[in-house]
C-alpha cells in the first residue's frame, strides 16, 4: 500500500504553536525503573509538521468499559500513562506517540527501561507545573507505545492506557481492547479466537479524519491466548476484491 501524503496544516486555535514539555526523570513501579532518553524526552505538539503515517495501527490501548464515559475527560486531564512491561527486557527502549484523529495534536517521547518489573508500570508525561493539553476536537486519541532495542528481535506494540494501572488487571469481559486504525478507506473488522466471526469495526464520527479513521474494540476475554501466554488478535481490511489481514499479539 503506498502512503498518504503530508497532512496539510491546520491552525488549532490558540494552540497553534508547538509546546514544549519535558517528561519525568525518572518512573518507578515496583521494581521496574525507567528513564527518558536524552534528546527524546516527551513533547506535545500542536499542529506538527508531518507526514501521515502509512502504518495500518495507530494506536492501541486498553480500556475499562465502565468508565468509558470517563475517557474523554482523562485524554484532557491525565498526566501518566500505565504500560504493560511484561515481556520487556532491560536495557529495551519504549516509544510513546500519542495522536488525535485528526492529526493535529501530537504528543511523543522516549523511555529506556533501566530495570524491568514484567508488570503494569506508570509514566509520568506532564509535571504539575506544565499545561494541560488542549481538549481534542472530538474522537478518542490513539495510545501507541513499542519497544525496541536491546533484547528485542524487532519492534512490537505494548498494551498502554489512561487508567490507573491498579485498576488494569481485572478479569473476565469487563475490559476491552482498542485499536485506532487508518484503513485507507477499506472496511474493518477485527477477530479474536480462531474460529469466531469477526466483528465489524466503527467508523470515527470526527469532522476531520487525517490521522486514522477507524475504531476497532475486541472484549480482553475474547483474545486468542497462545501457548506462550501471548494474546493474539486479527485485523481485516477488505477493499473490493482485496483482503489484507494483520495479527497483533500482546501481552496482559
Amino acid at each position: 500500500m503506498q502512503k498518504r501524503q503530508a497532512a496539510r496544516a491546520v491552525p488549532w486555535s490558540m494552540w497553534h504553536l508547538a509546546l514544549a514539555l519535558g517528561g519525568a526523570l525518572w518512573v518507578q513501579a515496583g521494581q521496574a525503573q525507567l528513564r527518558p532518553v536524552a534528546g527524546h524526552e516527551y513533547r506535545e505538539t500542536i499542529d506538527p509538521k508531518r507526514p501521515v503515517s502509512g502504518h495500518l495501527v495507530v494506536g492501541i490501548s486498553l480500556v475499562d468499559r465502565a468508565r468509558v464515559a470517563q475517557l474523554e475527560e482523562a485524554q484532557y486531564a491525565s498526566r501518566k500513562l500505565s504500560v504493560n512491561l511484561k515481556g520487556v527486557p532491560a536495557n529495551a527502549q519504549l516509544r510513546v506517540d500519542l495522536d488525535s484523529p485528526d492529526g493535529k495534536f501530537h504528543g511523543t517521547g522516549m523511555w529506556l527501561l533501566e530495570r524491568g518489573a514484567g508488570d503494569w508500570a506508570e509514566l509520568t508525561l506532564l509535571d504539575k507545573d506544565q499545561p494541560r493539553r488542549p481538549r481534542l476536537q472530538g474522537g478518542y486519541m490513539a495510545i501507541s507505545v513499542v519497544v525496541q532495542g536491546a533484547g528485542v528481535s524487532a519492534p512490537r506494540p505494548l498494551l498502554a492506557s489512561l487508567d490507573p494501572k491498579d485498576t488494569l488487571t481485572a478479569t473476565g469481559d469487563g475490559r476491552e481492547i482498542w485499536l485506532q486504525v487508518n484503513s485507507r478507506r477499506g472496511q474493518m473488522s477485527v477477530r479474536g479466537r480462531t474460529g469466531t466471526p469477526p466483528a465489524k469495526c466503527d467508523r470515527l464520527a470526527s469532522a476531520s479524519v487525517v490521522r486514522f479513521d477507524t475504531l476497532c474494540k475486541l472484549p480482553v476475554g475474547q483474545l486468542d491466548r497462545q501457548a506462550d501466554g501471548r494474546h493474539q488478535l486479527t485485523l481485516i481490511r477488505r477493499d473490493g476484491f482485496e483482503v489484507e489481514t494483520q495479527q497483533v499479539d500482546l501481552h496482559l
